[in-house]
């Protein structure tokens, strides 16, 4: 932002840009400022060192209205990191329904049946964790595929 001294390139340790920053404080108007702000360029998609987009750190912590403004200024919602998983996972795993109701809607795509590395699938993760009304969901939303 001119005059403001913020470098919205500027990346951290691990590679976060201020996007994965306001996504995980999950502050909507932050976001809606850096992303509407035309002096300032920030990739929506862009990822840290561990391939974590800011969609994916919104839904590791369950900023849904984070995750459609995003979404709305061009993220990818199913973006994958180095351990193959994506923003579905994370919001299984952590137990945020209406995240996952989203994300499930927004991707348009198999994700509900997509593994990470160690083979699990957003169902799994829900069901370990045991966010049951997440597990009905999935469950309804995409049964099992036939092996």
């Amino acid at each position: 932002m001119k005059g403001g001294g913020i470098d919205a390139a500027y990346k951290g340790p691990t590679g976060n840009i201020i996007l994965h920053l306001v996504a995980s404080g999950g502050d909507v108007s932050v976001m809606k400022t850096l992303l509407e702000n035309k002096e300032i360029s920030v990739h929506v998609d862009q990822r840290n060192r561990y391939g974590q987009s800011p969609i994916y750190v919104a839904a590791s912590k369950g900023h849904l209205e984070v995750i459609k403004m995003l979404c709305e200024y061009g993220a990818t919602p199913n973006l994958e990191t180095a351990d193959d998983t994506i923003p579905l996972h994370k919001a299984a795993e952590g137990g945020y329904l209406e995240v996952v109701k989203y994300l499930v809607e927004e991707s348009h795509s198999d994700d509900i049946h997509k593994k990470n590395k160690k083979g699990q699938t957003p169902l799994d993760l829900a069901r370990a964790n045991e966010h049951l009304e997440v597990v009905k969901y999935l469950e309804e939303k995409a049964p099992v595929p036939k092996a």
